[in-house]
This record gives C-alpha cells, sequence and structure tokens, in this order.
C-alpha cells in the first residue's frame, strides 16, 4: 500500500513540475533526479535523437559520472538504448555483460560500470522522440515490474514535457519572424 501511495505521489509531483517550467533542461534534469531517488538507481538520463545523424544524444545525464556522459552520442539501433529508441519497446536488463546489445563505449569513455539497466521510449503521438533510462539498481538488485510501469508513466510525461518544449520554441521562433517581418515591411 505504502509503494502505491509514494508510486501516486511521484506521478502527481511530476505533473505538477510540468506545468511549473518552460525550462525543459533543468525539468528533466529534477525530474530524473527525484525518479532516480525513487528507483534507488545510481544513475539516470534522457537520450533525445537527432534525426540529421540518426544518433541518440544525452539532454539529461544524472549521477556520478553525469558530466561526462553528455559528450558522448550513440548510433541508432546500437546499445540498449539505440535499441530501445529503434524497436520503441521498454528494456529491462539486469546484467548488461549478459546481453549483447549493451554499448560498452559509454562506460569505457566514462570510466563508468554499468550492472543493469531499465531503458523506456519517450513517445508522442506513437513516434519514439527518445529514450530515459535508469542505471544500476543499488543494492544489487535488478529493476523489477513495478519500477517498469512507474517509469513507463513518467517517461509519458517527460515525453510530453519535450514535446511541449518545441512547440513553445517552434511558436516563438514563428513569432520573432513575423514580427521581423512587420518591421522590414514597415520600414520598406
Amino acid at each position: 500500500m505504502n509503494n502505491r501511495i509514494e508510486e501516486l505521489s511521484i506521478l502527481t509531483e511530476t505533473s505538477t513540475l510540468i506545468s511549473s517550467t518552460l525550462d525543459l533542461k533543468e525539468l528533466l534534469h529534477i525530474i530524473m533526479e527525484k525518479l532516480k531517488e525513487v528507483m534507488h538507481a545510481e544513475a539516470s538520463s534522457i537520450f533525445q535523437i537527432d534525426e540529421e545523424t540518426n544518433e541518440l544524444y544525452f539532454l539529461v545525464a544524472t549521477g556520478e559520472k553525469g558530466e561526462e556522459a553528455k559528450e558522448i552520442r550513440v548510433p541508432w539501433g546500437k546499445g540498449i538504448v539505440g535499441w530501445t529508441a529503434e524497436q520503441g519497446k521498454t528494456l529491462n536488463v539486469s546484467d548488461v555483460t549478459k546481453d549483447k546489445r549493451f554499448f560498452r563505449e559509454v562506460d569505457k569513455k566514462t570510466k563508468w560500470k554499468t550492472r543493469s539497466i531499465l531503458a523506456v521510449p519517450l513517445k508522442i503521438k506513437g513516434k519514439v522522440i527518445g529514450v530515459a533510462e535508469v542505471l544500476n539498481k543499488i543494492g544489487d538488485e535488478h529493476f523489477d515490474d513495478r519500477d517498469e510501469k512507474l517509469f513507463e508513466a513518467i517517461a509519458k510525461q517527460a515525453a510530453v514535457a519535450i514535446d511541449n518544449a518545441r512547440l513553445y520554441t517552434d511558436l516563438s521562433d514563428l513569432f520573432k519572424s513575423s514580427i521581423r517581418a512587420v518591421v522590414n515591411t514597415v520600414e520598406a
């Protein structure tokens, strides 16, 4: 019962956070820090898809090696994150050493040791726009079904936040270009 109350509290808190700011990186960082804490994970991150290069890059990375990780890009379809993006499905790997999809380059570059990963696609209208992941369940446990359900629910909210920020930026850019066009017309 207490677990269910905690989950509902987290979902409510996440919803409140999403409606409180338009600073996407700050919002996602807060959400992922909270999620890391609640899911008893050592690290968490959100990857966004760069459609020009067909790579995934860190939008947010928390944990001990978060800053180092932000410089790394993962090829589409490569690793747990790439597979999750390509397939559009949640992937829960309790021991990455036994999974051939694991992309060791991130660990090599950051000098981090990944043991377990729970990766969830971020989708808007059925299209994958990124991937959220939590790493290394504290206490040498693995992420369970309850963790998956909670993470999927929060990932949906994060996807909406990313999409809203993108729409806001597009609208703001359109407004600025319209103002420039009016100013240019008046000055002509």
